[in-house]
């Protein structure tokens, strides 16, 4: 569990996929009220490349996160990927969200063959509801501090960690 301002976050990490499995058994559980329009945070991390003109390294870790129950895959040390997973992500009746999120759902097409069925910029959302263009420019953290009023701590240590290093 992960605490954040007075928020408890349910948070599996796994590079099990019949982990991930029971993750999204649950979500349709305890979500089965929702889910002609359920929204799921999306967020993909990977490892820079500092060489100039170097390839992008592969996504390393899929984070999901529905209501307080979120989802930390590290594809870099899976075993496999579930096929409920695909059906997961290509369902147009959920809606993705997040910051660079189309860009992110690409990303997992492009290295792994996973569609991403709908998404939405949280930036341009909150741009269009605040009428604040400024928002479609900026990172995760200006929108947390501008929407929210909370300071989201994003230190380089994390930011540019090996994302694709085994937890175990």
């Amino acid at each position: 569990m992960v605490s954040f301002y007075n928020n408890r976050i349910y948070t599996v990490v796994t590079q099990t996929a019949s982990i991930v499995d029971e993750w999204i058994s649950k979500i349709y559980y305890d979500f089965h009220d929702k889910l002609n329009n359920l929204v799921v945070g999306l967020d993909c991390e990977w490892r820079v490349n500092f060489e100039k003109g170097g390839t992008r390294n592969k996504i390393a870790v899929l984070q999901l996160c529905v209501g307080h129950q979120c989802l930390i895959f590290q594809f870099a040390c899976r075993d496999y990927i579930p096929a409920s997973l695909h059906e997961f992500l290509k369902n147009e009746k959920f809606i993705f969200v997040g910051v660079g999120v189309a860009e992110d759902g690409d990303k997992l097409f492009e290295d792994y063959g996973l569609s991403v069925a709908r998404t939405i910029d949280l930036r341009t959302l909150a741009a269009e509801k605040l009428d604040f263009e400024e928002l479609e420019g900026t990172g995760l953290k200006g929108l947390a501090f501008t929407v929210l009023r909370r300071d989201l701590p994003k230190p380089n240590n994390v930011t540019l960690s090996r994302w694709d290093a085994s937890l175990y």
